[in-house]
């Protein structure tokens, strides 16, 4: 079998230690970052274009993607659009809509027989001297 020679520093440069660790990359930017940076557009202007091209023909957003003056964050729009058209998922659409309307709020009502409430409503009353609460078992 053999060893290594004594100093040898191979396979050091994958050996992760306290001291030498993956260089981080950070957070993946978010499109309209990137848009907003490179192309200095708004909000109002992003959510537009994406309304645009959520309105488009299959046809129509094809050729957009394939145009070679189309920026790249409207080319990712375009193909994830694209590719989900064809495999009839709907995942692209919904995260886009949610992007630009808000997230639809998940309500959740729970009521007993015949609508009513489940637990029924306790008033509290804030007293703030001792003296003030009456009991009619008191021992203090």
């Amino acid at each position: 079998m053999a060893k290594f020679e004594k100093g040898n520093k191979k396979g050091y440069k994958t050996l992760f230690t306290s001291d030498n660790q993956p260089v981080n990359r950070g957070r993946k930017p978010k499109l309209y970052t990137i848009a907003k940076k490179k192309y200095n557009i708004s909000h109002e202007e992003y959510k537009d274009v994406i309304a645009y091209l959520m309105q488009c023909t299959k046809k129509e957003i094809n050729s957009i993607a394939e145009d070679e003056n189309t920026p790249i964050w409207i080319v990712n729009v375009c193909r994830a659009l694209y590719k989900d058209s064809g495999r009839g998922e709907v995942k692209t659409l919904n995260d886009i809509t949610e992007r630009i309307f808000g997230k639809i709020p998940n309500t959740t009502e729970i009521t007993g027989k015949d609508g009513k409430d489940l637990i029924p409503k306790i008033d509290i009353e804030i007293i703030d001297k001792r003296e003030d609460v009456e009991h009619e078992d008191t021992d203090y």
